[in-house]
């Protein structure tokens, strides 16, 4: 293969008889330290700062993407010792927003770019601004 990214189907450890995919040799289940953390189960209607918020305590955060429609989020921290802690709690103690566990992995960026579309990986962030304007009437004679 060449230029491709070469897919291999996996046991999975708990379930012999399932199968999970892995790409470049990354598991995505247990993806190796990053910077950069990727949230799951983030609750409806959670803003940057109720993530910063409950994220404060492992130190300074870069960027963060959230995308609410996926319930998702990526968190980019400073360095890969507080994505580590923020990691760490969150397996052993449990992270919540909103009343709600949100469950963090490291992800397999090791940066959010925040000038390409993949730094969003296809949620529409990030993006290049377009040359579309909308012109919004009030009061039409």
């Amino acid at each position: 293969l060449t230029n491709m990214s070469k897919h291999v189907l996996e046991e999975a450890p708990h379930d012999p008889a399932k199968r999970r995919r892995v790409s470049d040799g990354i598991d995505p289940l247990a993806p190796p330290p990053s910077k950069v953390v990727h949230a799951r189960s983030v609750p409806d209607g959670t803003l940057n700062s109720d993530m910063r918020q409950a994220l404060i305590e492992f130190g300074t955060i870069n960027n963060m993407i959230l995308m609410p429609q996926r319930r998702q989020a990526l968190v980019e921290f400073q360095t890969i010792e507080q994505a580590m802690s923020c990691v760490n709690k969150s397996k052993n103690e449990g992270i919540s927003i909103k009343t709600r566990q949100v469950y963090f992995n490291y992800s397999k960026s090791q940066e959010i770019n925040m000038g390409g579309s993949s730094a969003a990986h296809g949620s529409g962030l990030g993006r290049s601004p377009g040359r579309v304007i909308l012109i919004s009437v009030q009061n039409p004679m």
